[in-house]
C-alpha cells in the first residue's frame, strides 16, 4: 500500500512561494478579465439597440398558392387511367411535374402501387414537349 505523506494534511504553514503566487495571482487576474469581457458584451448589446425587428407581414399567414389546372396525363403514350391515377395520388398533375421527376423516382411510384416497373423515360420526354 501506498504512503500518503503526512504533509499534505498537516496544518502547519508553508513557506511563501513565489511560483504558486504567481499562479494564484494570474487565476485571478484571467478571472477578472473574462467577467469584465461578458459584462462589456451585455453593456454593448444594450447601448448599440440590437432588436428583433420582424417583416410587417410575419403576423398574418400565408395566402395558399393559386391551385394549377390539372392536365390529362393519358395523353403520354404509355399511361392509360390506371397509372394515371396512381400519378395523381402521388401528387403528380401537371406535364411540367412528370417531367422534372427521374425516371427512377417515377418506377418507384409505379412499382409500389401497381406492382410492375414500366420504363418512364419515354413519358419524362413526352411530359417535357407537353408542358412546353
Amino acid at each position: 500500500m501506498m504512503k500518503i505523506p503526512r504533509i499534505l494534511f498537516s496544518a502547519r504553514r508553508k513557506r511563501f512561494s513565489p511560483w504558486r503566487f504567481g499562479l494564484k495571482l494570474g487565476l485571478a487576474a484571467a478571472l477578472l478579465v473574462w467577467w469584465w469581457l461578458q459584462n462589456q458584451r451585455e453593456r454593448d448589446a444594450e447601448t448599440t439597440g440590437t432588436r428583433l425587428v420582424l417583416p410587417p407581414d410575419e403576423g398574418e399567414p400565408a395566402a395558399p398558392p393559386p391551385p394549377v389546372e390539372p392536365d390529362d396525363l393519358t395523353r403520354i403514350e404509355g399511361i392509360g387511367p390506371k397509372y394515371a391515377s396512381v400519378l395523381v395520388e402521388a401528387g403528380l398533375t401537371t406535364f411540367a411535374q412528370l417531367a422534372e421527376m427521374k425516371p427512377a423516382q417515377l418506377q418507384e411510384i409505379i412499382r409500389a402501387a401497381t406492382g410492375r416497373a414500366p420504363d418512364p423515360e419515354g413519358w419524362i420526354r413526352q411530359a417535357a414537349s407537353l408542358s412546353k
